[in-house]
């Protein structure tokens, strides 16, 4: 059994502090007031376990991290090819646009000679 505080049981058990209050109140929780504040009586089975959760949680939460940062790269190289593949549209409207503008330019010629 291990002695904690308000909020280290209520991530324990999985509640809210005030929950962690009402039970006290009905006495469903062993506590005491030490300087004011309450020190919940835990039992080692229950914090072994949230520790467990704790650990496991961290580990899910450093691959989601790492698959986070995997992601943000191949987000950055898609930009990339995204931004390449504008320039190159880009480049074929302004060569399209240049071309329809040369050949108004032959029709307007032949016409004015005509």
């Amino acid at each position: 059994m291990r002695e904690v505080g308000l909020r280290e049981a209520a991530l324990l058990y999985g509640i809210s502090e005030g929950t962690v209050r009402r039970r006290i109140k009905r006495k469903e929780l062993t506590a005491r007031l030490d300087d004011g504040r309450y020190r919940i009586a835990v039992p080692d089975d229950v914090a072994g376990a949230a520790t467990a959760t704790l650990d496991a949680l961290r580990g899910e939460l450093e691959r989601e991290r790492a698959e986070n940062a995997r992601l943000r790269e191949e987000l950055a190289a898609v930009r990339i090819r995204l931004d390449l593949m504008e320039e190159r549209r880009q480049k074929e409207v302004d060569a399209a646009a240049e071309h329809l503008r040369l050949v108004l330019q032959a029709m307007r010629s032949t016409i004015g000679a005509g």
